[in-house]
């Protein structure tokens, strides 16, 4: 992180470089151009994540320079970050797209848990503490539902729904938290 290209604006986004991030954030850089990205990205994925980078800054006019890479993990305290990196985060952060879960039918419950509720509560944790936040951008999904019959709204969340697997029911709890988490406003749309 540094000074870089971009304006006064910057944004926390996780899940880069996956299947999402990747479709994401060139229409991000389009409706933001006053922002700086930060991806949240962790080390086994860098080679990855600076192809994608390179990939967008090609075919997106607008885009050089404002895209930066962060080391981390949201599975860890502080998203595993660099003291330096998440000091800068805490002071300059405006918005954050939290993309980054498991997105497995047949995951474990232990991975499931740890990446989708830990992970999440570690993204609010920063985000609690980050001085100009202003809004949390949550994707999360129409598995929320569970077992839930008949129509079922984003009011909805909780209505005693069973789940059928650790994904759903993980996935859920983790959008329990964000509803929780008071500080700002949030985005959850459950469409994905």
């Amino acid at each position: 992180m540094g000074a870089r290209a971009g304006g006064d604006r910057t944004i926390l986004f996780t899940g880069f470089p996956g299947f999402l991030g990747l479709r994401l954030l060139p229409r991000l850089l389009e409706e933001k151009p006053d922002a700086r990205i930060e991806c949240l990205v962790q080390e086994k994925f860098l080679d990855m994540a600076r192809e994608g980078v390179a990939a967008i800054e090609r075919t997106h006019a607008g885009a050089k320079g404002r895209l930066g890479l962060v080391t981390g993990d949201i599975t860890r305290p502080g998203l595993g970050l660099e003291e330096a990196a998440a000091k800068q985060l805490r002071r300059e952060m405006t918005e954050c797209y939290h993309l980054a879960a498991v997105y497995d039918l047949a995951v474990k419950a232990e991975v499931a848990h740890r990446i989708n509720v830990l992970g999440t509560r570690h993204v609010l944790e920063l985000l609690a503490e980050a001085k100009r936040f202003e809004r949390l951008h949550y994707v999360s999904t129409a598995f929320v539902s569970g077992t839930a019959r008949g129509g079922y709204r984003e009011t909805d969340l909780d209505v005693g729904q069973g789940f059928k697997n650790h994904y759903e029911r993980t996935k859920f709890e983790a959008e329990v938290e964000v509803a929780k988490s008071s500080r700002r406003p949030s985005t959850a749309p459950a469409s994905w």
